[in-house]
């Protein structure tokens, strides 16, 4: 009997393993038939982020929505009827699109994917020691997920940003304040990857690590004031609102996360302002639990808690950035301890095949279901929270 009871969750890991290795198959082929196609480059969001860097070339402002439409018109070799989608990097990920600008939109695409996939071994590596498990089977549960293909032919950012919190995490556990503050800085990239992480290390009186990160953030946009003007940083803050609203796609709706269940349940565009508004106001709301999460008790879990519902709440997460949740489910997964590793496993192997099945069944489903297995993330630390805190004051005093 005890042989059989031990013998199911293995041969369900299994059956995970294979089914992930089917729709890694699967998306592979997919995504080399999409790359063969000439149109996929040009109508990546890569285009979108070249064009920003051409505009800096240029000597222009990548924030002017007249500039933008230009600069993708020159792309695509036409207007494109209701806007394009829009650049919404900060300036210093504007600087960094600059020298790709500078070469032929294919070649640019293709060095973009090598440093992408230099990206995603590296955070194979780094998940794998998070999670305390073997590598190849990492690989095999990163490298299936969907977002991972959507990332590789979009020319996305979500592989180096997913390997920047990896390492922030790591950074975090190891009590490392240099690795902290400079990874932390670095996803300045994306923003909302940022304040949820800063309010944890505020409330763990992480200073020395948080002035790091401010100088780093400081040593990446002293750059861009003397390319793009003192007042960049202040054009991309005001302006942003206004170019997310103006074009056609990359819509709330469109996000996988609350901000997105919420537009797709308002439904009315009209409403896209009251979305936004209590979208933002659950960030904050999160932002400070993350600070009391780490003025509380610094560690793992609540770290994991706080990482994991930064990106349930975040303001600005599609379906490649789901990449990110690699993060919370492998320190999930090694602060299990060796009595609850296996479900943390079965849940990993499950998430490629979980994507996969909810966008055939329905492509709408597909940026909804997804977010629902790492929903079990945050519910899972909480409860382990929970627990240890009934446990000390439970114990008996000595």
């Amino acid at each position: 009997m005890g042989d059989a009871v031990t013998a199911s969750p293995a041969r369900i890991e299994q059956a995970l393993v294979v089914s992930a290795l089917v729709v890694l198959a699967l998306g592979a082929l997919d995504l080399g038939r999409a790359l063969l196609d000439p149109a996929t480059v040009v109508t990546s969001d890569f285009a979108v982020f070249r064009a920003g860097g051409s505009i800096v070339l240029a000597g222009g402002d990548p924030y002017d929505r007249a500039a933008q439409e230009a600069a993708m018109a020159h792309v695509l070799g036409t207007e494109r009827e209701g806007g394009h989608l829009a650049f919404l990097l900060p300036p210093h990920a504007a600087m960094l699109f600059a020298p790709l600008a500078a070469m032929p939109l294919g070649l640019a695409f293709a060095v973009f994917g090598l440093l992408s996939a230099s990206c995603l071994a590296r955070l194979v590596v780094v998940l794998a020691e998070l999670a305390g498990a073997d590598r190849r089977l990492v690989a095999i549960v990163v490298v299936a997920l969907g977002s991972v293909a959507s990332t590789f032919r979009l020319g996305q950012l979500a592989i180096l940003l997913s390997l920047l919190l990896a390492e922030l995490a790591r950074a975090v556990r190891d009590g490392r304040d240099v690795r902290t503050g400079v990874a932390l800085g670095l996803l300045s990239l994306k923003p909302p990857f940022v304040p949820i992480a800063l309010a944890y290390l505020a409330g763990a009186r992480r200073w020395r690590a948080l002035g790091i990160a401010a100088a780093t953030v400081l040593a990446l946009a002293l750059p861009t004031l003397g390319v793009l003007g003192p007042d960049a940083w202040l054009r991309w803050a005001t302006q942003l609102g206004g170019l997310e609203n103006a074009f056609a796609v990359a819509t709330p709706p469109y996000m996988v996360c609350f901000r997105g269940t919420l537009a797709r349940l308002l439904g009315d565009p009209e409403r896209r302002a009251l979305t936004s508004g209590i979208a933002w106001a659950a960030f904050l709301v999160v932002a400070g639990l993350a600070f009391a999460l780490g003025r509380s008790r610094p560690g793992p879990r609540p770290f994991t808690l706080a990482v994991a519902l930064g990106l349930l709440f975040s303001p600005h997460l599609f379906f490649h950035d789901l990449l990110a949740w690699s993060v919370p489910i492998a320190l999930a997964r090694g602060s299990a301890g060796a009595d609850g590793r296996r479900p943390w496993v079965r849940l990993a192997l499950a998430a490629p095949v979980a994507l996969f099945v909810a966008a055939a069944v329905e492509p709408a489903l597909g940026m909804l279901l997804p977010v629902a297995p790492q929903l079990l993330i945050p519910l899972a630390a909480t409860e382990r929270l929970v627990r240890e805190r009934r446990a000390r004051n439970t114990a008996p005093a000595t």
